[in-house]
């Protein structure tokens, strides 16, 4: 009876099914009545659960904040959009590592509202738009994410959910403007800026950016310019390294080099040591040897295997071959230079028509033409490249200062480190060069006092260690994060954690319990037996009746997979029991009042947003408590509230739905929804089935 009422006010008070799906989707405010129905029960003036007097009292408007929220009508700027302006008048200065303000102002829009302390897309999706790495943009949210995100512009629930935008439109041009950047914008990251539903954006770009999205497919999201800029630092990166300065994988990035740097995409950076190379270099200049060392002897004289011989040799010393096996005819030297010059054929195809093995034409090349790079194999064409002066090309401790914010942990990091570096890199760790303004809030390390003098920089080992403890740090918390929790909290891409979770020494059983859960999440029926057993205090009033081991036993699970259901389907597990002053709110789904400002300042503005485990512990509360405690905050605010995996089950609403149905039994849903704000009317139709008859 309770359901189909509830479920008649919401169509009724929406206006269309249709429409109350998307606003559902979207976490759109929902119109309420602010007064009860005739003859219904008032709305108290305080209560436990209210909004007004659950020590989260603030009214729900959308007026302006200096933390850079959403302006309601008639309000000025945020302060994000205030300090763009600023920068385009001159007021303040461009934030190093941006090409101009609208670089700067996409970062700002990414991060989107302060208040929601998250970014509008995943840190890896962010550094690909911006042309930087990931721990890079990891210190710019540090920086600017909790005051200065400029939040998406809300549009009014009357143009959806078939909004009609053109040419012309600000909607339109500001999504043709995101699309025409390098790398354009596109996907989730769009429809989110410009808070239209994706199918919406899908069809306006079909029919108005055909061309422009067949480029972008072409150049896998790659940022073009930059990459223009690292392929000519110099000495030469490695492409491992052009990947993690661009937030790209090696495969995107050989793709996109193929297509529009082709000559720079045959570069062959050296993995030996410079102290290899002056070796090398030093045996092959030798002329006191008589007679001339073959290949083979070069290697064992140098220490250095011949695969670096033949990719390196050639550089360092063309003259060698002349001295091993004499100069070209004049003929021949005329055929290799005309080949040269069409830059379509390998090295093996014009040793066969030049009648010279092929690993001595490598030498020759070079030794007439030293502007010729070189490619890795013999199959692959090689070109004339035309470097720029030396004067002009950056180093790359230059592209660092001019391309990356001045609080990036890489700055110092030579070429052969940045791999290794950003792979182990982490939130909230020290930098080895420079430390952020995240860093120095990070808490030392357990270990002696350091000495004077700059900061040792951290061995790849010492690296691999502190990846192996933080990542098991996650992967043990009960409740278990999902995938996408942990690779939040890495900030590495997801290739790294994956190599991580198959070498590391894991303890038996310590990350397949998120795999054992789903492959027995349990019936209505096996939810409600939790509930109903989850839900019985101890007489003593001081403890639960079951422990998690007796609830495991009775339900022939793991006591692991229990706790974590109970977190699940009965979150009220954790709090029936606590004392009446380390709770509050109908039941004790709340922290306490006086810890409630403590709480929202350990989350709000945190990137990325801290673990909720530790925000529970560092606060003695329950972990349910937090979450309802948060949930029930971003309500008040207006703002979407994205709930930990382990608390996104209908079934732990359960509880607060069944204490507010006990407090005003027979009031409609759309009235009691408009009394408890963190309630939707779908919240009492939907947990019926969990309810437990007493």
């Amino acid at each position: 009876m309770l359901a189909s009422r509830a479920t008649g006010r919401a169509l009724r008070a929406w206006g269309s099914p249709a429409l109350a799906a998307a606003a559902a989707r979207w976490g759109w405010p929902l119109p309420r009545r602010d007064t009860p129905a005739p003859g219904g029960p008032a709305a108290p003036a305080s209560g436990p659960m209210a909004a007004p007097a659950m020590g989260m009292g603030r009214p729900c408007v959308r007026g302006f904040s200096s933390a850079g929220a959403a302006p309601g009508p008639g309000d000025g700027p945020c302060a994000g959009e205030r300090l763009c302006r600023a920068i385009e008048a001159g007021r303040e200065p461009l934030p190093q590592g941006f090409d101009d303000v609208a670089h700067f102002r996409l970062f700002l829009r990414l991060v989107g509202d302060p208040r929601e302390g998250r970014p509008l897309a995943p840190l890896g999706t962010l550094g690909r738009l911006l042309g930087m790495d990931r721990s890079s943009v990891q210190a710019l949210l540090s920086q600017y994410g909790r005051e200065f995100g400029i939040a998406p512009a809300k549009r009014p629930l009357s143009l959806f959910p078939e909004q009609v935008v053109g040419p012309g439109d600000p909607i339109f041009e500001d999504m043709m403007g995101l699309i025409r950047r390098d790398p354009p914008v596109l996907g989730a990251a769009l429809s989110r800026l410009l808070c239209l539903l994706p199918r919406q954006v899908e069809g306006l770009l079909a029919e108005h950016a055909a061309e422009i999205l067949d480029e972008a497919e072409r150049d896998q999201g790659v940022c073009i310019r930059r990459l223009g800029h690292l392929v000519t630092v110099a000495p030469p990166l490695s492409k491992q390294t052009m990947a993690t300065l661009l937030s790209t994988s090696l495969l995107q990035l050989t793709a996109a080099m193929r297509r529009h740097f082709p000559e720079h995409g045959v570069m062959v950076v050296p993995k030996a040591s410079p102290a290899k190379l002056e070796a090398l270099r030093a045996v092959l200049a030798d002329r006191t040897r008589v007679p001339v060392p073959r290949l083979a002897e070069i290697c064992t004289l140098a220490d250095v295997c011949i695969s670096t011989v033949a990719t390196h040799g050639p550089t360092l010393c063309p003259e060698y071959v002349v001295r091993l096996r004499g100069e070209l005819s004049p003929k021949k030297v005329a055929r290799l230079r005309a080949l040269l010059r069409e830059q379509c054929h390998s090295i093996r195809a014009m040793s066969r028509d030049l009648g010279q093995p092929a690993r001595y034409l490598r030498w020759y090349i070079k030794y007439y033409e030293p502007g010729v790079v070189l490619p890795a194999g013999n199959d692959q064409p090689v070109y004339v490249l035309a470097l720029p002066d030396s004067s002009t090309r950056l180093t790359l401790a230059e592209y660092m200062r001019r391309f990356l914010p001045a609080a990036s942990p890489l700055h110092g990091t030579r070429d052969e480190d940045i791999p290794a570096r950003a792979a182990n890199w982490m939130p909230g760790t020290v930098a080895d060069d420079g430390a952020s303004e995240s860093d120095a809030e990070a808490p030392a390390a357990p270990g002696p006092e350091p000495g004077p003098g700059p900061p040792a920089r951290m061995s790849v080992q010492e690296r691999n260690q502190a990846l192996e403890v933080r990542l098991q740090g996650l992967c043990g918390l009960r409740p278990a994060l999902s995938p996408a929790e942990v690779l939040e909290q890495m900030g590495i891409p997801w290739v790294h954690i994956d190599r991580a979770l198959a070498s590391f020494e894991w303890p038996k059983d310590l990350w397949d319990a998120r795999r054992r859960l789903a492959s027995r999440a349990p019936s209505d029926e096996g939810i409600r037996r939790l509930r109903q057993l989850a839900s019985q205090v101890h007489p003593s009033g001081r403890r639960m009746r079951h422990t998690v081991r007796e609830l495991a036993a009775e339900l022939g699970q793991e006591p692991d997979v229990v706790f974590t259901m109970l977190h699940q389907y009965a979150p009220e597990y954790f709090f029936l029991a606590v004392a009446p002053e380390a709770k509050s709110g109908l039941g004790g789904i709340y922290v306490p009042e006086e810890k409630l400002a403590d709480l929202l300042a350990a989350v709000h503005g945190r990137h990325p947003a801290p673990v909720l485990h530790q925000v529970a512990a560092d606060l003695g509360c329950t972990l349910p408590q937090v979450v309802n405690s948060l949930r029930a905050d971003a309500f008040q605010r207006g703002i979407q509230f994205k709930a930990p995996s382990y608390a996104r089950h209908l079934a732990s609403r359960t509880f607060q739905v069944e204490q507010v149905l006990a407090l005003y039994p027979g009031m409609q849903a759309a009235h009691m929804c408009s009394m408890f704000r963190d309630l939707l009317p779908h919240h009492f139709y939907r947990c019926q089935r969990y309810i437990v008859s007493q």
